[in-house]
């Protein structure tokens, strides 16, 4: 029999971020591919039950999924007033817009970025994986992303190697 093709390691990164002193469980599977965000159902659940029915599309996109506040790993509260419609709107009032800048932003980029734009939140660009490629072809990738819509920030970062990652 021909020999069995391994399968591509998909990377898992997972932390916590904090929105207004409170501690947000965030996960994400994938590194390549446009970026899916997962919001669950509540109060009180969590992603998991997601997992085994979006877990396939971490072939083809980064997919983020995020534990509201007072669900799953995130920070419980004692006060039941912070647990309002407003104050988990603002816990993902900003967004961080990654692109691969080894691949070609194309439509499916401005389909995001379209989307992302139009929430009305402030959407900081960062143009991750510079430290692959050359400076003529960085500078080509910063102004097709720049071209994406009206963002706060477009950081060129390396993640590998740290390059533009304190700017964030």
């Amino acid at each position: 029999p021909p020999p069995r093709q391994k399968s591509p390691l998909h990377q898992l990164q997972e932390g916590y971020i904090e929105s207004n002193g409170v501690l947000i469980y965030v996960k994400m599977i994938g590194s390549s591919g446009d970026p899916l965000i997962v919001l669950h159902g509540g109060p009180g659940a969590s992603h998991d039950y997601f997992l085994p029915w979006i877990l396939p599309l971490a072939k083809n996109h980064r997919l983020f999924f995020l534990d509201e506040r007072g669900s799953g790993k995130s920070e419980k509260l004692q006060d039941p007033a912070g647990y309002t419609i407003e104050q988990m709107v603002e816990d993902v009032e900003g967004v961080l817009f990654v692109l691969d800048a080894r691949e070609r932003i194309g439509a499916g980029d401005r389909v995001v970025a379209t989307k992302v734009f139009g929430l009305g939140v402030p959407v900081v660009i960062a143009l991750n994986k510079v430290d692959r490629l050359k400076p003529g072809h960085i500078a080509q990738q910063m102004q097709t992303a720049a071209a994406l819509g009206d963002f706060h920030a477009l950081h060129p970062v390396s993640a590998k190697t740290g390059d533009g990652v304190g700017e964030l």
